[in-house]
């Protein structure tokens, strides 16, 4: 598992769907997939909105708890989420991240393979540098403080085409709930798309 041949998956989705060109949305891995899709097949991309992430190399096992939640309800007998999710709460305290992680708990069961992220965390975390870095219409959202109670967003339009490397920053704060500000981040990304066309 690793970002160019996630890259190469989304072209191949792309012929076998007979699309020349797409805007596409990635949020945290999917965000690094279509960051590499742009090393790949630039010309397949119209526009680019990354959510939640950075093209770099995190260096760091931030995830380490989230795991052990994780296999302590596969190691458990829950069949329910709520079941999984008292299980969970004794090794996590971020309620948000553990009704997020539920969603993919579906009969007692994750829908995501465990062993072969926790075996390629690595390559997840990390970051292969493009000689090319990214020369189309890129909007990127990093949202911080992890959106729990008090909300920030923060919104980075880069068009590295056009003005070489440019930033321009719009806040957004209040208390909104964190599904209210995944709304948010999308319409604005979608927005944003939008304006340029």
């Amino acid at each position: 598992m690793n970002y160019p041949a996630m890259a190469q998956d989304l072209v191949d989705t792309l012929d076998a769907l007979q699309i020349d060109k797409a805007t596409f949305i990635g949020h945290s891995m999917g965000g690094k997939a279509v960051m590499a899709l742009t090393a790949l097949a630039p010309d397949r991309i119209d526009k680019l909105v990354a959510i939640d992430i950075a093209p770099v190399d995190y260096h760091v096992r931030r995830h380490d708890e989230i795991f052990a939640a994780i296999n302590a309800v596969s190691e458990s007998d829950a069949q329910t989420r709520q079941q999984a999710a008292a299980i969970m709460r004794q090794h996590l305290n971020e309620e948000g991240v553990i009704q997020f992680l539920l969603k993919s708990f579906v009969d007692g069961e994750w829908r995501f393979n465990v062993p072969v992220l926790w075996d390629q965390y690595p390559h997840i975390v990390g970051w292969e540098k493009s000689r090319h870095g990214i020369t189309l219409p890129c909007l990127s959202l990093v949202v911080i403080l992890r959106m729990l109670a008090s909300s920030t967003v923060m919104i980075y339009w880069h068009n590295f085409h056009r003005h070489g490397r440019m930033s321009l920053q719009a806040r957004v704060t209040g208390s909104m709930l964190k599904n209210q500000m995944r709304y948010y981040a999308l319409s604005v990304a979608i927005s944003m798309i939008n304006a340029t066309d």
